[in-house]
């Protein structure tokens, strides 16, 4: 007789041990009073549906099984509709926003669509062919460029105590932190971040030549 699936409590249980207290398989069998081959075969499931703990906290039992034990039948390509490629490229510009946040989504209005890892197979094709490149020519040590590294931090005046959300500045070697709004432009060098001399930096150029 086949072996009946664990039910959804005791598989999120399984996923829960695995990934957030770090449990080998045999100590989740043992809390679980299931065999070592069970849980082998769910963890298994669940890397290839892509999920991670915790889980998002909008998918239902249903979709959690629907992901797990998708249907053997082959399904049209037609029928998987990825969504528009350029739609996914500009909502993972938003704060907050993930892959894995656009897959559920496209998950719970396209049930039989691509799992996880395909889709972001699908993607990361397409993202590979755009062209993003942007040439600039100058010489060595004429300029200094620096970019806002991620969201925003919280940073705290020491004499007044006031909390001011701030950005941070990339490469890590010009210690910067710019305060929110961004300002249009930065027009200043920091100590310790200015490039090496012009006239050195031709010297060092015509000595390795």
């Amino acid at each position: 007789m086949a072996n009946r699936r664990l039910s959804m409590r005791k598989i999120k249980e399984v996923v829960r041990l695995h990934q957030e207290i770090g449990f080998s398989e045999r100590q989740i069998a043992k809390s679980c009073d299931i065999s070592r081959s069970t849980v082998k075969e769910y963890l298994h499931r669940v890397q290839r549906a892509g999920l991670s703990w915790p889980l998002p906290a909008d998918l239902d039992d249903a979709q959690l099984e629907n992901l797990l034990f998708p249907s053997t039948q082959p399904i049209a390509p037609e029928k998987r509709g990825m969504p528009p490629l350029d739609y996914l490229y500009q909502e993972l510009k938003k704060k907050g926003v993930t892959l894995q946040l656009l897959w559920c989504e496209y998950k719970q209005s396209n049930p039989e669509g691509y799992q996880y890892s395909q889709f972001c197979k699908r993607y990361q094709s397409w993202v590979d062919k755009l062209d993003v490149c942007l040439r600039q020519e100058y010489r060595a040590g004429e300029k200094l460029f620096v970019d806002y590294a991620g969201q925003t931090i919280p940073v705290q005046n020491p004499l007044t105590g006031q909390i001011q959300e701030a950005y941070s500045l990339s490469p890590p070697s010009v210690p910067a932190i710019i305060p929110s709004p961004k300002p249009p432009s930065l027009r200043i060098c920091l100590p310790g971040s200015a490039p090496i001399p012009m006239p050195l930096n031709s010297l060092v150029g015509s000595l390795r030549s």
